[in-house]
This record gives C-alpha cells, sequence and structure tokens, in this order.
C-alpha cells in the first residue's frame, strides 16, 4: 500500500526535478517556503536548517525523520498561507522539468487513491476538516492543479 505522507512526495519531486538536488536541500527550499515568511528560528535565533542526517531519515521514514513540528505549526501563520503560492511557483514548480509535469500530477493522484487512509477518511467527510488527512489529499490536489497550471 502507499501512503501520501511527506516522503512520498518528495520522492516523487525529486524523481522530477530539472537538475541534482540533495534530499537536504529539496526539504530545505520546502520548510523555508514555512519559515521564512513566519520568521521561524531556532532556539540560537539563527535560521532552522535540516542536517543531512535527518534529511536522509525523512526520506527513508525512519526513526527521527519527521517534519519539525514546529514547521507544521507555522504552516497554518497567515503569512505563509498569503505566500505560499508565489514561493512554491518561483522555488519547486519552476524547478520541475516541463516534460515530467503530468507524471508527477499522476502519480501524486494514483498515490492519494491507493493511500486507505486518505480514501476512508473522504469517505467520512465529505468536506476536509483542518488537520485531517482529507485536508492532507486536498492540499496536495491543489498542488498537483497548480503543477499542471503552470506546464
Amino acid at each position: 500500500m502507499e501512503e501520501m505522507v511527506f516522503a512520498t512526495f518528495l520522492k516523487l519531486l525529486k524523481e522530477t526535478w530539472n537538475e541534482v538536488i540533495s534530499e537536504a536541500d529539496l526539504i530545505q527550499l520546502l520548510y523555508d517556503g514555512v519559515t521564512k515568511p513566519a520568521e521561524l528560528v531556532n532556539n540560537c535565533g539563527d535560521d532552522i536548517w535540516i542536517k543531512k542526517s535527518t534529511a536522509n531519515n525523512v526520506f527513508k521514514r525512519t526513526n527521527g525523520g519527521n517534519v519539525r513540528r514546529d514547521i507544521r505549526v507555522a504552516a497554518n501563520d497567515p503569512r505563509v498561507v498569503v505566500s505560499i503560492q508565489g514561493y512554491f511557483q518561483k522555488n519547486i514548480v519552476n524547478h520541475i522539468l516541463p516534460s515530467r509535469k503530468a507524471d508527477l500530477v499522476g502519480s501524486l493522484r494514483r498515490t492519494i487513491e491507493k493511500d486507505d487512509a486518505v480514501q476512508d477518511k473522504k469517505r467520512r467527510h465529505n468536506a476536509p476538516d483542518t488537520g485531517s488527512v482529507a485536508t492532507k489529499s486536498a492540499s496536495v490536489e491543489r498542488v498537483a492543479g497548480q503543477i499542471q497550471t503552470y506546464r
């Protein structure tokens, strides 16, 4: 069974990237879309950076491979919500191989359709609720729509 989780999205995105990019750099690009507008910093007041080992754990879905809680919370910050579409277009969509955009969208949709947790949640709830698997599905569908729009 495939699951629509952050690691799945990362792997699919990395496969369609227009140049070689490390796992840490790809995650950092996604993190920056949240941390910069939310002005989120680490305990020392410095920018948040993902370590190579943590990035590897995220991709492999092993212990210590979770998205930082503060980033998950900051993703709902109004400054992030307002800026994320432009950031995503400039820093993510523009780096996807044009010939692979349709493949990425198709892969995202198939993964969502195969994810029992998403499908069960969709059957129980017509409208996504905050923090739910249905919200994740709706978010990925919006991303897929953006990618298709910018082909």
